[in-house]
């Protein structure tokens, strides 16, 4: 088990701001331990930071797409595009969400395969900076929204 202490001088739990410092245990890359520190004491540190927060959550994407397309001809066209390319446009999304803070992202679907086979190739990885939780072909009314990433439910 790998483990990591972090000092920091304020932590954000998720809901309230702690004044330190406090004392962070992280055993194979999961918050383990808060402990609030001696003022003074960098103690049994590897690291000290001003601040420290667990990673954030997005909570609603389809990383197969680039979302910066706006106009709908073009949107629609991407639809058209290889595998390969949804699959550099799903890392380059991730990469993305990694360098903002994100460590979760939980994908909405798509009916390409695409979330499914990056979930697994970051599964694969040791050193995978995010986590991806997907739930591969989603489910939709008939003649609504959504056609991209789902199936019509009867």
């Amino acid at each position: 088990m790998a483990t990591r202490r972090i000092l920091a001088r304020q932590v954000f739990d998720g809901e309230r701001l702690l004044d330190g410092p406090h004392l962070l245990r992280i055993d194979d890359g999961v918050i383990a331990a808060v402990e609030k520190a001696p003022v003074g004491e960098a103690g049994d540190s590897d690291v000290a930071a001003a601040f420290a927060m667990p990673g954030l959550v997005e909570a609603h994407a389809h990383i197969f797409l680039d979302g910066a397309e706006l106009e709908g001809e073009a949107r629609g066209a991407y639809l058209g595009v290889d595998f390969a390319t949804m699959m550099a446009t799903a890392r380059a999304n991730l990469a993305k969400s990694t360098r903002a803070g994100v460590t979760l992202v939980r994908d909405a679907g798509d009916r390409y395969g695409v979330n499914t086979a990056i979930r697994d190739e970051l599964r694969s990885r040791a050193d995978a900076p995010v986590a991806l939780r997907a739930p591969g072909l989603g489910i939709k009314r008939p003649k609504r929204y959504g056609g991209f990433m789902a199936r019509d439910i009867v």
